[in-house]
């Protein structure tokens, strides 16, 4: 098994302390001295106790969601896990969320903002996404409270139905009692991601980087009134073909073209 850089025995100790490993999985600093293994060309790591094993695995992880490949090249940077792939994949860590190849089964969910406040006092805005046609929600919103969140998936609900499951991050809306008690009472599974980590909740991200230079372009002669253009900018994402489906997501949700004004046929 090939090993990766880890030369100062100091440097293995100040990570094991950076991630908690040292008090957590009571590892002290003589101990750690007897878990050094070399590779053929000399180069140094750490062989993880098997006590310590998964809680290194996580918190790698969590540490920055990164995905299964990433995960354990950080891991063999500084520590040595026999059949790492396997561990990691048998406690559920680096495996990606599984998706259902139907609409509106799976939802990602995030609020983008502050922007500039407007006379409605909209600062924030709620995406939703159907993760399997991308599909795109955007609701103009005064702020990220539970109460804002919940009035707007219940306005989604009234159309759509339920989701079976939500993909969020752990901000405190969404990591509350009260979306807990929402989610458990609609029958949706909530799955969170890290906050402020990206790749956890790619889709939204991506419209998100997309969303604040429009709305910022189409409403440059007042910044107040960005939550004009949003219907707009929603019909715009949801009537252009998608990359990685190749259809727009209107027509993956309908079975049919998006008809607009200018539209002939």
């Amino acid at each position: 098994m090939a090993f990766f850089l880890s030369k100062k025995k100091e440097d293995l100790i100040e990570l094991a302390e950076e991630l908690g490993l040292i008090v957590e999985a009571g590892l002290t600093k003589p101990k750690l001295k007897d878990h050094i293994v070399k590779s053929p060309d000399g180069r140094e790591s750490t062989a993880a106790r098997r006590d310590m094993q998964t809680e290194l695995i996580k918190l790698a992880h969590e540490k920055g969601h990164f995905s299964s490949a990433k995960t354990e090249e950080i891991v063999k940077r500084e520590f040595f896990i026999p059949n790492l792939s396997k561990e990691s994949g048998e406690k559920g860590f680096l495996n990606p969320i599984p998706k259902e190849d139907v609409p509106l089964s799976t939802y990602h969910v995030d609020f983008i903002g502050p922007l500039p406040s407007t006379n409605k006092r909209y600062q924030h805005i709620l995406t939703i996404i159907d993760a399997f046609t991308k599909f795109t929600w955007l609701y103009p919103v005064k702020s990220t409270t539970l109460e804002d969140a919940l009035d707007k998936l219940k306005l989604q609900q009234k159309t759509f139905g339920n989701p079976k499951r939500m993909i969020t991050d752990k901000g405190s809306p969404f990591n509350s009692k009260g979306f807990d008690d929402y989610c458990t009472e609609e029958n949706i599974q909530n799955l969170q991601i890290t906050t402020g980590v990206p790749r956890g909740n790619g889709q939204v991200e991506r419209i998100h980087r997309t969303l604040i230079p429009v709305l910022t372009k189409l409403s440059i002669d007042d910044p107040t009134k960005w939550y004009k253009f949003v219907d707009r900018l929603q019909r715009i994402l949801n009537s252009t073909s998608n990359r990685s489906t190749k259809w727009s997501p209107f027509e993956l949700l309908t079975g049919v073209t998006m008809r607009k004004r200018k539209t002939f046929t």
